[in-house]
C-alpha cells in the first residue's frame, strides 16, 4: 500500500495522511484471520515486482 500511495503522490494525486491512516489490508477476502496463509504468487510478484496499479480514472463497478 505504501508503494501505491507513493506512486499516487508522485503523479500529483492528493493523498491525505488522515485518509491513508484508515487503509488496512484486513478488509480484503484474501486475508485469513486464523493465522494460516497460502499464497500462489505470479512469477513477476515472486521476483519482487509489484503488480500494476489500477487507473483511478477508470471506475470499477465490481467494488
Amino acid at each position: 500500500m505504501d508503494a501505491a500511495l507513493d506512486l499516487l503522490r508522485a503523479e500529483g494525486f492528493a493523498v491525505r495522511a488522515e485518509d491513508a491512516a484508515w487503509l488496512s489490508p484486513l478488509g480484503f477476502d484474501h486475508i485469513n484471520m486464523f493465522g494460516r496463509y497460502a499464497f500462489i504468487l505470479p512469477d513477476r510478484v515472486a521476483r519482487g515486482e509489484l503488480r500494476p496499479r489500477r487507473d483511478p480514472a477508470i471506475v470499477d463497478d465490481e467494488t
